[in-house]
């Protein structure tokens, strides 16, 4: 698109002397004008149409489509039927791209930007969004929330799904929940925080090993058709394990079952329920007299079963070497039978 250049100065021809050849205006120079002018009106765009750009295009300075509804259209050529036009254009305060027929009829709209004012209120997209990328992320930012507590952030690293808790200023976070994989099939889901709480009606399945990882680590259970004080059940791990029931804001609890550890081994269980129903046997693993523990040390009320109790009468101090099986108990001082 080339712009109109004048090739001859035809004032200059004013001040020459009269018989002057150079005052002269021959053919050629009015030829080379007109082809000039023909030129650049053959390259320019009718500013009544809709200008169609061909080839490579160069734009140098800001361009702007004004209408009430402007539309910029690209047609790619060698695509199907129906898949060549697109249409990027503004509509009652929306930024839209849209696809379009080959006959420019109505297509889907793709992405939709809405605002009011300078403000972007809402942006719909209407596909599956792809981040591709070899640490891909995607950034929440909530403006009204309190200080470091605006950004949220998720992301792929390591074959890991992410999701963070992230500062105002983008340089520090923490992972609450991480997702791993092995191939299609997730193999862990770690939860770095201080408590789950699930509310669901519907029943949650967790197919894979699932970690709630905190210094005390707390799943909570919210029955919202349960009694008044009655919604709240809580399994919590602290050098050991409890369950716990709370009240309806989630404090005050009560501990019916707690397990305390060494290690591997579970040291004892501690049950504090009103009663406690079993609706089959109890067994105890028979030992010896001379295995058992401190009486002193397990407690009055402490209970074993023996194998080579001397005698059977009850309530009398337990002695080893003979070939009776009796239940135990300790007093505080001395394990008898009964």
């Amino acid at each position: 698109m080339s712009n109109y250049t004048k090739t001859t100065n035809f004032t200059a021809k004013d001040a020459l002397a009269s018989g002057d050849p150079d005052k002269l205006i021959v053919g050629a120079e009015l030829d080379s004008e007109y082809d000039a002018i023909a030129t650049a009106i053959a390259t320019k765009a009718n500013s009544a149409d809709v200008p169609t750009l061909t080839g490579a295009n160069t734009f140098t300075s800001t361009q702007i489509i004004s209408n009430t509804q402007p539309v910029l259209r690209f047609e790619e050529t060698d695509q199907g039927s129906d898949a060549k036009l697109w249409s990027v254009f503004v509509d009652v305060s929306s930024f839209i791209i849209s696809t379009r027929t080959d006959a420019n009829g109505a297509g889907t709209q793709a992405i939709s930007i809405a605002r009011t004012g300078t403000t972007v209120t809402d942006m719909t997209v209407r596909a599956a969004v792809i981040l591709t990328a070899t640490n891909p992320s995607l950034y929440w930012y909530e403006t009204d929330a309190g200080a470091d507590e605006k950004r949220w952030r998720a992301y792929a690293d390591g074959g890991q799904l992410l999701f963070q808790t992230r500062s105002d200023d983008n340089t520090t976070s923490a992972t609450w929940l991480n997702v791993f994989r092995s191939g299609t099939t997730v193999t862990d889901i770690n939860f770095s925080t201080q408590s789950m709480l699930l509310t669901a009606s519907t029943e949650l399945t967790l197919a894979a090993l699932t970690t709630i990882s905190a210094v005390t680590p707390r799943l909570r259970l919210y029955d919202s058709n349960a009694g008044s004080n009655a919604k709240y059940t809580e399994f919590n791990g602290n050098s050991g394990f409890a369950l716990n029931l709370l009240d309806d804001s989630g404090l005050n609890p009560t501990t019916p079952l707690a397990i305390a550890r060494t290690g591997t081994t579970a040291d004892s269980i501690t049950l504090t329920a009103t009663a406690t129903v079993f609706s089959a046997r109890i067994k105890q693993t028979p030992v010896t007299v001379a295995s058992l523990p401190s009486a002193s040390t397990s407690g009055a009320g402490a209970r074993y079963f023996v194998s080579d109790a001397n005698a059977t009468t009850f309530a009398s101090i337990v002695a080893g070497g003979g070939a009776n099986n009796v239940p135990v108990y300790s007093d505080g001082t001395n394990w008898r039978i009964g």
